[in-house]
């Protein structure tokens, strides 16, 4: 299996620098090109930690063959929509699988992907990367974007930009914890 997708980027942080600058009690503006560079770091981070992704973005899921019992989990929550599925048959041609021959769980966490009723996942070449999924995942706005992962990009940000250096007077594990807790209970196995 392999994923690929859209990265977060400063159009898409789920918290503004305005917002981390306030969190941080910073006034200047020297700094605010950095600030934004840790805020990707931080959520790259968090959302890594959760399987999730905040804010809207294309990813591509592939597979060597359609799952046995088939069920398709993308990766990433939450999911929003599936694009595409496309698959190499055994002659070696790309086909496109019909959308109405799939249904899509967006509402369970990861979401799903099942053969319509009476419909199965077709046969495919047995090669890597036999079948390619192009989805959607994330919240639409930052609005939608769980308090507890903003405080957490918060924590780590502010803990980024404190202790700059590799070594610290301050335990990574206590920042470790508790941006764990925060994370935690809505991460995605």
């Amino acid at each position: 299996m392999s994923i690929t997708g859209t990265p977060v980027t400063t159009e898409t942080l789920p918290v503004s620098v305005s917002n981390m600058k306030e969190h941080l009690r910073i006034t200047h503006t020297e700094d605010d090109g950095y600030i934004e560079a840790l805020t990707l770091a931080a959520a790259e981070a968090c959302e890594n930690f959760q399987s999730r992704k905040y804010m809207q973005a294309g990813k591509v899921l592939k597979l060597d063959e359609f799952p046995e019992d088939g069920v398709i989990r993308p990766p990433w929550a939450p999911l929003i929509q599936v694009d595409s599925i496309q698959y190499v048959d055994t002659d070696g041609a790309t086909h496109a699988v019909d959308s109405g021959d799939y249904d899509v769980d967006t509402e369970s966490e990861p979401g799903r992907i099942t053969p319509a009723f009476n419909e199965s996942w077709p046969a495919t070449r047995p090669e890597i990367n036999a079948v390619t999924i192009n989805y959607q995942a994330g919240y639409a706005t930052a609005d939608e974007v769980p308090d507890a992962v903003k405080h957490a990009i918060k924590l780590l940000v502010g803990h980024y930009y404190e202790h700059r250096e590799s070594a610290s007077e301050v335990k990574l594990q206590e920042i470790s914890q508790g941006i764990q807790s925060l994370l935690g209970p809505t991460r995605v196995f």
